[in-house]
């Protein structure tokens, strides 16, 4: 993995504007149904921006690409809630995450749309609320508005230490 991290840092260093859609990739893993539990993405954001600091490229694609691919995961995890419905909490594959499921369901029927936006910065739970808004019927409009209000905040926090320790660094 280590050999494979060292390739694509080099390679990204070379490469440097296929950063932004790495970081627009990254984000929308780590917003992803599932995925967001199971890959580093905090690290790999924190990475990806102390690289695009290094080679001072411009922050505000960073953050706008970091931002769009939170949303696009989140509202990609509400529509699969909104087909699953209900039923996700008895599908087979999904039994493994009845805990983070479970949460993310309490979490969202005590905060609303307020647990959207506020999710977005809560830990295991966070990949999960949008597939359970989805499947609990949270209205399409309700729902986009305040993740992409949520994702607006959230990308400077995620993007910004990573970005300034090395642009300031040099």
């Amino acid at each position: 993995m280590t050999e494979f991290m060292t390739g694509a840092t080099a390679w990204l260093a070379q490469h440097p504007h296929w950063i932004f859609l790495v970081v627009c990739g990254v984000a929308f893993l780590e917003s992803f149904f599932v995925i967001g539990v199971l890959m580093p993405g905090a690290v790999m954001l924190f990475a990806l921006a102390g690289l695009a600091g290094a080679l001072q490229l411009p922050l505000l694609p960073l953050l706008v690409f970091a931002a769009a691919g939170a949303i696009a995961g989140d509202v990609s995890s509400f529509f699969i809630g909104r087909a699953l419905e209900h039923g996700m909490h008895d599908r087979p594959g999904f039994r493994r995450w009845q805990p983070q499921l479970a949460a993310a369901h309490r979490f969202f029927e005590k905060w609303g749309v307020i647990g959207i936006a506020a999710g977005r910065f809560v830990g295991p739970a966070r990949p999960f609320l949008p597939a359970v808004a989805g499947a609990a019927g949270m209205r399409r409009d309700l729902f986009i508005a305040a993740d992409c209000a949520s994702a607006l905040a959230w990308a400077p926090v995620y993007i910004l230490p990573g970005y300034w320790s090395m642009a300031f660094a040099l």
